[in-house]
């Protein structure tokens, strides 16, 4: 992932946590399950380990 496309999908992952209107157009982990802040806040955290 490109450094733009990264920061673009850790403002978009701030956005959704701290945000629960724009939390709920995020896709769900998992078919019936619901997404939560700390979902999002460990995708920015699998992320930073992807791009380290």
């Amino acid at each position: 992932m490109r450094p733009g496309r990264r920061e673009l999908h850790t403002d978009l992952i701030k956005m959704a946590i701290e945000d629960s209107e724009l939390r709920s157009v995020w896709p769900a982990p998992a078919p019936g399950e619901e997404t939560t802040r700390k979902d999002h806040y460990c995708n920015l955290i699998l992320n930073l380990q992807k791009v380290a």
